[in-house]
């Protein structure tokens, strides 16, 4: 997948993107953080897209660090 080799975390770490992610769904959802199933479900249902929304953020971003790749 593209994305993933050419959009690297600040940690080095692919596991980091999907914690933020995580962590992002249990903020927007609190009364569900608890049930696993859940959480599991809506991370696959909708990560592809919050992920393309944080790429774009960072291209936005003057010293954004995403390879040109994503952007052409």
């Amino acid at each position: 997948m593209l994305i993933w080799s050419a959009f690297k975390p600040k940690d080095g770490s692919f596991k980091a993107i999907i914690r933020q992610h995580m962590i992002h769904i249990k903020t927007a959802y609190p009364k569900f953080r608890k049930r696993t199933k859940w959480l599991q479900d809506k991370h696959n249902s909708t990560f592809i897209q919050w992920l393309r929304f944080k790429v774009q953020s960072e291209l936005e971003e003057d010293n954004h660090g995403v390879s040109e790749n994503l952007s052409g």
